[in-house]
């Protein structure tokens, strides 16, 4: 498996644990693992989805330095932004994202659509903004 490789989440709530299998290079399986576990919980329960928090353990126990930006700026690759939309059925809600050599890794590029499909973007979505920015580098 190899670093920014495309990975489609498999659960509702699953962008995280795509971004993070994508940045480690492991399986969906084996982030969504891990993410629970730093979690307590299933990604599908309550509270739905994943802070950035977890995100930051797992990368952590992975020997990577993870530190949390608000501000939009020139990223490194390997930074995972968590968007929200500004209007819409995801309104206040979140999405994960991994910057690549290829474009952003979108792990559900065709929201609200089934299959769901994964691909790089250029850019990031329109009508979102950057909630938080898990800016990566080697520990």
């Amino acid at each position: 498996m190899e670093f920014g490789r495309l990975v489609t989440q498999r659960d509702e709530w699953g962008c995280g644990a795509a971004c993070v299998a994508s940045l480690l290079a492991i399986s969906y399986g084996d982030a969504l693992t891990r993410l629970e576990h730093y979690k307590g919980a299933g990604i599908n329960e309550q509270p739905k989805g994943l802070e950035p928090t977890p995100i930051i353990h797992v990368l952590r126990d992975a020997g990577y330095e993870a530190t949390k930006q608000y501000k939009a700026c020139s990223w490194p690759l390997g930074t995972i932004v968590l968007l929200t939309w500004e209007f819409g059925r995801y309104k206040d809600c979140g999405h994960y994202m991994l910057l690549t050599g290829r474009g952003w890794m979108d792990p559900w590029y065709n929201l609200n659509k089934r299959p769901r499909k994964s691909q790089y973007r250029s850019v990031l979505p329109k009508n979102t903004a950057v909630k938080a920015a898990l800016v990566v580098k080697r520990s």
